[in-house]
């Protein structure tokens, strides 16, 4: 073993190795697909912050809206508790115009 060399130019390596075969692989080949997906990403990314921009806007419509029926709730409740207690004032009213 101690005298076997490995040596690139030997005539006995040469026989056994292969020719250099040309590279068949085109790199470029997904450059442009590569290309088109990142902009479809870029896209898609610049609609989800309009996106996300506008659902916030309506989340502050809602929300409004939401304050706005329940104070109209409670008025109505206010009311309507008013409204059941005029017959009892009628009455009341005639005992005291009756005495």
């Amino acid at each position: 073993l101690r005298n076997l060399k490995l040596d690139r130019h030997s005539s006995r390596e040469s026989s056994f190795r292969r020719k250099p075969e040309k590279d068949i692989c085109n790199y470029d080949a997904g450059l442009e697909l590569l290309e088109r997906y990142q902009s479809y990403w870029t896209d898609i990314h610049a609609k989800t912050e309009i996106t996300a921009l506008c659902a916030s806007e309506v989340d502050d419509i809602i929300h409004s809206l939401h304050e706005n029926y329940e104070r109209q709730w409670q008025t109505v409740g206010r009311l309507s508790t008013s409204l059941a207690l005029i017959p009892q004032l009628v009455h009341g009213v005639q005992e005291i115009c009756d005495s």
